[in-house]
């Protein structure tokens, strides 16, 4: 404020005063509506919480909450615990022993084969196999689960919990059932192959063909596969399916049809189309008792189930036989293991009083000194522009916004050829074997393509199988993803499915090849054993002794040795066992089985190879080669295509939109560091500017003071004269500017770097 009695500008400076306590109250209005509105992240930690506190945090801030746990690997049967319920049947009196040993018909010879006399013992003892089984895979399924362990870096909710419990629990289950049905289907194709002869006659019989009396042979024994009046032969490997029924007094022509019981050629097909429909029903069960001479009474099945009555065996066991799961999760066990030591979370709050109290008295010191150079300079400036009486046009700003604009496998061609076809193997079949050496190729191609189609079924099996546990895998997703990241995600996982189908596969397949080998089933090609008549006596009951011999070869090899006698497969000339030509790729053993394995495709990837096969097989069909360029050699065994299930490409195809419409996030939250925030700058430099003025106005005079006193004592003994007083004051005060200008560069760089 001037000491001028000018009335002008007297009325400036009250103009002055008024626009400065109008900017002022205008001001600190909006700064404390601005820091009121302002948001603020406050972190909070709470040590060592207890459950009911983490699940009280949890409600109220779950996106921000963190408690790391002390121990991060968590076993699954430390807090976590299911129970199964399987089919009554595994619990009934059906799969005693005493049951199967009553219903047991020792003499078959004179029932026909589809009589449920003929099946029923060896159906029980089936199921009863399959029921031992499901409890050794559901005690796997218990192991698996309680030994898998839970990643758990930071304490989870229970409900969040239970979700992975239960993840885990449905894909142990659910591989569990994929290994059964991959088993089942591995060991009924592989003994489907080696043709073996059931001692219920169901699928092949023997009888005497010719007697020449006067031969090194008097009598022949030959092998015939059992038929039915539709036609229908069990040398066709896809069996004679059909209901089993009872005979009455053995008169094929009155019969009376067992509802649910199913014949087949194999016992083991018989079993899995069958179901336990007539075990509901009273009646049926009564006739069954009748026919069978049992004196056993048992009582039906009759506790609910989930399953139809007339669901097969095999829908069962691909299903495990389980009724229901019941899953329980102690939490409180899994918080106590956890055991977190603190928890950090933050959350976002506005309108805090200290903050606006400090905030807005630290920024009024520095806005009411600018405004006392500001306001005169504004009446100045208006005064000015008033007496130009010129007027600008309102200026508007604006914002411009911003807008934001599966898998595919190709296994080997084989599997897709005309070789693996019906039509073909029938044509390769040859019904007699008996002429033809064993190890000729007319023998064993009929198996070996047979065999190659089931493997090709069987691959196809595995990887629906992979690929429903592909899709049964559940990604937890607690926030969106990148697509990278995604797509890494779910490389691992489906590259963890095929390999583990790859090596269920290999195991399996040994697994199967041993148990077959050790058990030395007759094939019905002849290949490892052979029939012959090794006596007669008239006066001996049987009256004709017959035995069986092992097949043998020149350089001494015998199928009695269970390591085989791998060679290749020969075509020999007008039946002469010493002309003939070899056929690249094709190998023969004693199993069928193990001479497919040790096969490859190289012969059907040449013409005249192709050719001489078609001309001995004398077949009308004309395939062509093999011809798809393939990741395999051509000599590639049958097994090392198998070990890497045959597989040529795998194509992964990832939708992200798909991904991020399911996986919806409702907000995003994301946080920056950011420089220049002029706003923030104004008013922490003004707020700063206040404060500093305000701490220099009482600090200078004591500086000044401080700076005389000190300069005293240093020239206490030379004279002083007015011109060292002056000169001394003007050395002090341009150190004091030089000091503030160094407060003051402070200040402003401190101000950008925290803005």
């Amino acid at each position: 404020m001037s000491n001028s009695n000018d009335s002008d500008v007297i009325y400036k400076e009250r103009l002055s005063t008024r626009l400065f306590i109008a900017l002022l109250f205008i001001l600190m209005i909006c700064i404390i509506i601005y820091s009121s509105l302002l948001l603020h992240t406050i972190n909070m930690t709470v040590h060592n919480p207890s459950m009911e506190k983490f699940k009280d945090i949890y409600d109220k801030y779950s996106n921000t909450l963190t408690c790391p746990c002390s121990h991060t690997s968590l076993q699954y049967s430390e807090f976590a615990n299911f129970q199964v319920t399987v089919h009554e049947t595994c619990n009934s009196v059906f799969i005693s022993q005493q049951w199967i040993n009553e219903i047991y018909n020792a003499n078959v010879s004179f029932i026909p084969p589809n009589d449920v006399r003929t099946i029923l013992s060896s159906f029980w003892q089936l199921v009863r196999s399959f029921c031992d089984i499901i409890n050794v895979s559901l005690d796997d399924v218990f192991s698996e689960f309680g030994s898998n362990k839970l990643l758990s870096l930071s304490a989870q909710s229970q409900q969040l919990l239970e979700t992975k419990v239960k993840a885990t629990l449905d894909f142990v289950i659910n591989s569990a059932k994929i290994n059964l049905k991959k088993n089942l289907a591995i060991a009924r194709e592989t003994i489907l192959i080696n043709e073996p002869i059931s001692n219920l006659a169901t699928n092949y019989f023997m009888y005497i063909s010719s007697v020449t009396p006067y031969g090194a042979w008097p009598i022949n024994i030959d092998i015939n596969a059992t038929s039915f009046p539709d036609g229908c032969s069990c040398e066709n490997l896809n069996g004679c399916l059909r209901s089993a029924v009872i005979f009455e007094s053995d008169q094929r022509s009155n019969f009376a049809n067992v509802s649910g019981i199913m014949f087949d050629c194999l016992p083991l097909d018989a079993a899995l189309a069958s179901s336990f429909e007539c075990f509901y029903d009273f009646w049926c069960l009564s006739l069954i008792r009748n026919v069978s001479k049992t004196n056993m009474r048992p009582e039906p099945l009759h506790i609910q189930s989930r399953f139809e009555y007339n669901t097969t065996l095999k829908k069962l066991l691909n299903e495990l036989m389980i009724e229901q799961t019941t899953m329980t999760v102690n939490f409180s066990s899994y918080y106590s293991m956890c055991n977190p030591k603190y928890c950090t979370y933050s959350y976002i709050h506005r309108f805090d009083k200290i903050f606006i109290i400090t905030f807005t008295a630290s920024t009024f010191g520095g806005i009411s000194v600018i405004l006392k150079f500001i306001t005169p300079l504004l009446i100045k400036l208006a005064y000015w522009i008033y007496a130009l009486r010129s007027r600008n046009g309102p200026r508007t700003d604006f914002n411009k916004n911003q807008s934001t604009n599966p898998s595919l496998i190709i296994i080997h061609e084989v599997c897709n050829s005309v070789f693996i076809s019906q039509q073909w193997i029938n044509e390769i079949y040859n019904v007699n074997v008996s002429f033809i050496p064993s190890n000729d190729i007319r023998t064993v191609l009929s198996s070996f393509w047979q065999l190659v189609r089931s493997f090709c079924s069987i691959i196809n099996v595995s990887l629906d199988d992979a690929f429903s546990e592909f899709h049964s895998n559940n990604l937890l997703s607690l926030s969106a993803q990148s697509q990278q990241l995604l797509e890494t995600k779910i490389k691992a996982t489906l590259d963890f499915v095929i390999n583990s189908a790859i090596i269920n596969l290999k195991k399996n397949l040994a697994i199967t090849c041993e148990t077959i080998s050790i058990n030395e089933p007759i094939s019905s090609l002849a290949t490892n054993y052979f029939t012959y008549i090794s006596s007669i006596n008239v006066y001996t009951t049987p009256p004709i002794g017959i035995d069986i011999n092992a097949t043998s070869f020149a350089d001494g090899c015998s199928c009695e040795n269970l390591n085989g006698c791998l060679r290749s497969a020969i075509i020999f000339e007008s039946d002469e066992i010493f002309n003939f030509a070899n056929v690249s790729g094709i190998m023969f053993d004693c199993l069928p089985l193990d001479g497919a394995l040790a096969s490859s495709f190289e012969c059907f990837y040449e013409s005249w190879c192709l050719s001489l096969i078609m001309n001995v097989s004398k077949t009308n069909m004309r395939p062509e080669p093999l011809h798809i360029q393939s990741r395999f050699e051509h000599n590639t065994s049958l097994k090392k295509l198998l070990d890497e299930l045959m597989i040529e490409q795998i194509t992964m195809t990832v939708n992200f939109s798909s991904y991020y419409s399911i996986c919806n996030p409702k907000y995003c939250t994301y946080s920056y560091i950011h420089r220049f925030d002029i706003l923030f700058i104004i008013t922490f430099t003004a707020g700063a500017f206040g404060g500093i003025l305000t701490v220099l106005k009482f600090i200078a005079p004591f500086l000044i003071k401080l700076a005389y006193w000190i300069y005293s004592l240093k020239n206490r003994d030379g004279p002083r004269t007015d011109y060292n007083k002056n000169q001394s004051t003007n050395l002090i005060l341009s150190k004091f500017f030089h000091l503030c200008r160094k407060l003051l560069g402070f200040t402003c760089d401190l101000c950008l770097n925290v803005g």
